[in-house]
């Protein structure tokens, strides 16, 4: 499942179409052949559903990034600050990212489509950084290596790092360090209105806001 959903995101360009997967259907003996074919065209029919799934969903303006569950299954401490976060935006009238309550009802290209959608549509990706392991977790981290990329590509996408527990710049990854993110704060009274003016800045205003 997981190597699936890397390829579905990775890139979303028909699987058949892409140069380096014909190459290897030329070299392959004609059973491997066939079965690169058919695992092809399945992940190329699943892109395309994801694809339809997410149009019809509305843009966000913030991706929480959170480890939610440690050993045994227990719920981090991350995934708490994360709730208390999700609430707090949504009072502010911030369409959130937040994949327990947002794909709660969600399952299988649904849930697929609600991710994709949420990190090409996030203005800004908020990443709860307390230790060094939940952020290279695998799935933590394909978030915001996703993200990244986009970023770098638009420069109105942002990913900010919630700094918890003040920790060491080496804790975090290589590429918030080479990026130069700024991060917010998250300890002291006014931790929470930093943040809002943090996001005020990279969050586009409506007419009707």
């Amino acid at each position: 499942h997981w190597s699936l959903q890397g390829s579905l995101f990775r890139n979303m360009k028909p699987l058949q179409a892409q140069p380096d997967f014909v190459k290897a259907c030329k070299l392959a003996p004609a059973p491997i052949r066939a079965q690169y074919e058919q695992d092809a065209a399945y992940i190329d029919d699943a892109q395309a559903e994801i694809r339809q799934k997410a149009r019809a969903c509305q843009p966000y303006d913030v991706f929480l990034c959170h480890k939610t569950t440690g050993e045994g299954g227990v719920k981090t401490e991350d995934f708490h600050r994360a709730t208390q976060l999700y609430h707090f935006l949504k009072d502010q009238g911030m369409r959130v990212f937040f994949a327990p309550e947002s794909l709660a009802a969600a399952a299988g290209a649904n849930y697929e489509a609600g991710i994709y959608h949420a990190l090409h549509t996030a203005r800004t990706m908020l990443v709860v950084c307390s230790k060094a392991e939940y952020l290279s977790s695998p799935w933590v981290r394909s978030e915001w290596t996703r993200y990244l990329e986009q970023a770098d590509r638009d420069p109105s996408r942002h990913l900010v790092p919630l700094l918890y527990d003040d920790p060491p710049a080496s804790s975090l990854p290589p590429a918030f360090v080479s990026r130069q993110l700024e991060g917010v704060h998250m300890r002291g009274l006014n931790a929470l209105d930093n943040l809002r003016s943090t996001l005020e800045l990279h969050i586009p205003r409506t007419a009707s806001d």
